[in-house]
């Protein structure tokens, strides 16, 4: 049951045990909430994912929400991301012009992409081709099925979307900033540096901010066809992840910035292998990455499977989807 999942730890749970949000596409078109308590294993547990439980709210739809564009639909395989921005907890993803209701309910691969928020309020915010943020007038279409956010120190939200200059095969990590106000029609678009390694057409995205005595760096993970690369989001220091050429063609990705004292980061970075077991390589502190080795002895066989992270306390949450199966959620201890 592949579908676009992205997951934030629950602001407004502020006492008890700590709370992940997990937003996901449901079949009806709409976005599902599904509510997961996280629970300090006891000593007798062998499997910590036994304290990971849903509340009693399994699944709740934004039926607030304004009805999606009748000839849009939201792309799937695709991304959603969601952070707080504005007070808000904000989830934004990919739509794509719908067939005519008469015809196949297939949507044309060919159709544009453009990037919606869905959720609190559903609208389109960018339109299917975006201008560059340097003022040359380069046009831009938004490609790829990957779209990640993060907030930095100074709870900025940004976005970042993988796009192809018009006319050319160059490719661009396009960067924008989240919370422009309601009455503008456009998100302020702040960087779109070309990628140096072609990345695959069906590359996922995942972003996180490395707080840093300098204003901190703002990291996204992308995928080539030899291995995952990680790069600034001004384009700088773009660099491949050493030991994940084992990574499966359109892997999901998720990246998690974990506090590490002295000012210090370490960056843990998951992604399915070819054998379809989720795998952690982690960057230490010094910068330096370490070997990659799966988490968990299951395997995961749907191969369009997104994956979500939040941070959780001592561990990282993570959620996947298998084949004609549910969404399934283990979890990973944090080496601090």
């Amino acid at each position: 049951m592949s579908c676009p999942l992205a997951s934030i730890v629950n602001p407004l749970k502020t006492s008890g045990d700590p709370q992940v949000m997990l937003f996901y596409l449901t079949s009806n078109q709409s976005v599902g909430l599904s509510l997961y308590e996280v629970r300090e294993p006891k000593p007798d547990h062998d499997d910590p994912d036994d304290v990971v439980t849903i509340t009693g709210i399994k699944t709740t739809l934004f039926r607030d929400n304004l009805p999606a564009p009748v000839d849009l639909k939201i792309v799937n395989p695709g991304s959603f991301s969601a952070l707080k921005a504005n007070h808000m907890i904000n989830v934004y993803g990919f739509v794509q012009v719908a067939p005519p209701a008469s015809g196949s309910k297939t949507i044309e691969p060919a159709a544009k992409k453009r990037i919606a928020q869905l959720s609190p309020v559903y609208r389109v915010l960018l339109p299917d081709e975006i201008e560059d943020a340097d003022g040359v007038k380069t046009t831009h279409q938004v490609v790829g099925v990957g779209m990640t956010t993060l907030v930095d120190a100074r709870n900025q939200g940004y976005m970042y979307c993988l796009t192809q200059v018009n006319g050319t095969g160059s490719f661009c990590i396009a960067e924008f900033a989240v919370g422009w106000p309601s009455s503008k029609r456009q998100a302020d678009i702040v960087n779109t540096p070309m990628v140096q390694h072609p990345p695959l057409a069906n590359t996922n995205l995942a972003a996180a901010f490395e707080a840093s005595g300098d204003g901190g760096k703002k990291w996204i993970v992308y995928q080539t066809p030899q291995s995952l690369r990680i790069v600034e989001s001004n384009g700088d220091n773009d660099a491949e992840i050493p030991n994940t050429d084992d990574a499966r063609k359109g892997t999901g990705l998720a990246i998690v910035a974990v506090p590490s004292g002295e000012g210090k980061t370490k960056l843990y970075l998951y992604y399915f292998n070819n054998g379809g077991k989720i795998q952690r390589v982690v960057r230490g502190v010094a910068g330096k990455w370490g070997d990659s080795g799966a988490i968990k002895d299951k395997t995961v066989s749907d191969a369009n499977s997104a994956l979500t992270a939040s941070k959780v306390g001592d561990w990282v949450v993570l959620h996947f989807s298998d084949a004609n199966e549910k969404i399934k959620c283990t979890r990973d201890k944090i080496d601090v």
